[in-house]
């Protein structure tokens, strides 16, 4: 099923938890940012790239290890996560990154 960009915010809203485990080939996963941004958790693969974008908003696991895995899942489901998955996909609006390139060039 595909849907249009316009209605992934609702269609998240309507999840408890995100999960994506998955060789990852790319070197930013949008789809983590954009599940934070709706304030869900997420259980991902532990890798560094997601480990930098996750953060302490979700979970990582080795996917191959499927009791783990299925823990970390009813981990996700039972913690009180508050705001922390949207305070971490915060991190990476376009304005935020902005001003941290911003700052870069300053102390050049």
């Amino acid at each position: 099923m595909k849907l249009p960009f316009e209605q992934m915010p609702k269609a998240y809203r309507t999840a408890d938890l995100f999960t994506l485990v998955s060789e990852s080939y790319y070197s930013f996963e949008i789809v983590l940012a954009e599940a934070m941004a709706t304030n869900l958790p997420v259980v991902a693969d532990d890798d560094p790239i997601r480990r930098e974008i996750v953060g302490n908003a979700g979970i990582l696991v080795n996917p191959t290890d499927t009791d783990s895995y299925a823990k970390a899942i009813d981990k996700a489901l039972n913690t009180n996560w508050g705001n922390k998955p949207c305070e971490q996909a915060e991190k990476f609006l376009w304005d935020t990154i902005a001003e941290k390139y911003e700052e870069i060039f300053r102390k050049l």
